[in-house]
């Protein structure tokens, strides 16, 4: 059965109160945190910057409910507030009746690991452990499961919540960087990082996602038809990738993907690539931009067997600025969506527009 390719979303520049509004957190407002039963409260939203929000959406243990809610029962209730475009709020735990409530503790099995590692968690309450819980990272929204990974080196804040309960104490991890192996690395601007992911993307036409047809690009010069493929490596704790780009020629007849790792040698030629941090593109380079530019197909790439391939991969800039040592395996299930723009060649597509959101959060 075939490999399937995954589309490499385009990231797409947003204006600086677009970005802010997407980094916002709502925080829940009530009146008070301790209520007698059947006493209705009146909920409302402000962001980090205490401003007000409108329409949001509010829940109680879970249930979407109206912005004035009764609550009937005695016990402890969490309250959250969503709207798209927000990070959801941290719940507020509203106290019913005179109650003695139980509260949770989450416990990880460890605190301080490297990128790409994994925390386990477990809910305990009263020396029992508890189900049915939901596990929220501060700033993100809530963890799906009881497994967490991070890809970005930093430090990060996690809580229990489950109604009936009080919130567990928040619990800190530590993420580090993780080591970097000298065959699995690129240098940009005089600074080392390691590969997290290397990937060989073709450029297919947009619009046929169900079957991804290769872009077939003109040399305007010769009139020779090529397809394009895109050899990545990327940081993810980071935000930072290294694209190089070639071309492979076919006949005016093929249809097909024609991967380098089968063309024939001499049909295969640099057209050059980039080096894009975050969202943007912090530096471009030419076929003649390279002192050093040696690719090793260790394994001859087939979509119908496997969507993996073994590569070593030697790349250095003459200014020294860029350099790319990886030996080991790569990913062929992504690729990168074009849209014609004039004359169909590689010089009269958008640069910045191909830099992919491809950031594993």
């Amino acid at each position: 059965m075939g490999a399937k390719l995954q589309l490499i979303i385009v990231a797409i520049g947003c204006s600086k109160e677009d970005d802010n509004t997407e980094t916002r957190e709502l925080i829940v407002k009530v009146d008070k945190m301790a209520i007698d039963e059947g006493e209705t409260l009146k909920f409302s939203a402000v962001d980090s910057n205490n401003k007000d929000v409108q329409d949001v959406d509010f829940y109680v243990n879970s249930t979407k409910v109206d912005s004035q809610y009764k609550f009937d029962k005695k016990g402890a209730y969490n309250v959250i507030a969503m709207k798209k475009g927000y990070i959801t709020s941290a719940p507020k735990t509203i106290l019913v009746g005179s109650t003695i409530v139980d509260k949770l503790e989450l416990i990880a099995d460890k605190t301080e690991i490297k990128a790409n590692e994994s925390v386990k968690f477990k809910v305990m309450s009263g020396g029992k452990e508890v189900s049915d819980y939901y596990i929220m990272i501060t700033g993100q929204g809530p963890l799906l499961g009881n497994v967490w990974t991070s890809n970005n080196a930093g430090t990060f804040k996690l809580y229990a919540i489950k109604g009936g309960y009080l919130n567990s104490a928040e619990v800190t991890i530590v993420v580090k960087p993780k080591d970097i192996d000298d065959n699995q690395s690129f240098i940009y601007d005089n600074v080392k990082y390691g590969v997290d992911e290397a990937i060989l993307a073709p450029h297919v036409e947009a619009g046929n996602d169900v079957k991804p047809t290769p872009y077939i690009y003109t040399d305007k010069n010769t009139d020779k038809k090529y397809q394009v493929y895109e050899l990545v490596v990327l940081n993810n704790s980071q935000q930072i990738l290294i694209s190089y780009m070639m071309g492979v020629y076919v006949t005016d007849a093929e249809k097909d993907f024609v991967y380098p790792s089968v063309a024939k040698p001499e049909d295969v030629f640099p057209i050059g690539g980039l080096v894009a941090k975050g969202q943007g593109v912090a530096a471009k380079f030419t076929p003649q931009d390279f002192e050093k530019l040696q690719i090793v197909w260790k394994t001859k790439y087939d979509p119908k067997v496997s969507d993996k391939g073994e590569i070593k991969y030697d790349m250095l800039s003459k200014d020294k600025k860029v350099m790319v040592k990886f030996e080991g395996i790569y990913s062929a299930s992504k690729y990168v969506t074009i849209e014609p723009k004039g004359t169909n060649t590689v010089a009269n597509t958008d640069y910045r527009n191909r830099v992919r959101n491809m950031w594993n959060k």
